[in-house]
């Protein structure tokens, strides 16, 4: 395989698009939608998901526990909707976790033409 570096004095920045931290902030924007299109392997067994939005643009969400439960068995290409409700305290062990609601939506199904 030929190596493609480019020798660091000859780069010229604006010709390059910048990567930043990808992942959805829910903080800042607590509800998200768009169809789920991967399931991806996250770190200490987590999962984490990518959502394809309205613009196109795909989104990577972090699994968290309440995530990874919810999601478990929401089918690839569903259309979903993730809202964080915010910090909650568990009753059995008085942990603090973050909670979420997700929702599904039905689209209708594309028939097969005999």
């Amino acid at each position: 395989m030929k190596d493609e570096s480019i020798p660091e004095e000859k780069i010229d920045w604006k010709e390059w698009k910048e990567v930043t931290n990808s992942a959805h902030n829910f903080e800042e924007n607590p509800i998200i939608t768009g169809v789920l299109t991967a399931k991806l392997p996250g770190v200490d067994n987590s999962t984490d998901y990518i959502i394809l939005n309205d613009k196109d643009e795909e989104i990577l969400v972090y699994g968290k526990t309440v995530l990874k439960n919810k999601l478990a068995n929401v089918e690839l290409g569903t259309l979903i909707g993730i809202e964080y409700v915010g910090n909650k305290i568990s009753k059995k062990n008085k942990m603090s976790y973050q909670d979420y609601n997700v929702y599904i939506k039905d689209t209708p199904k594309k028939e097969k033409k005999e």
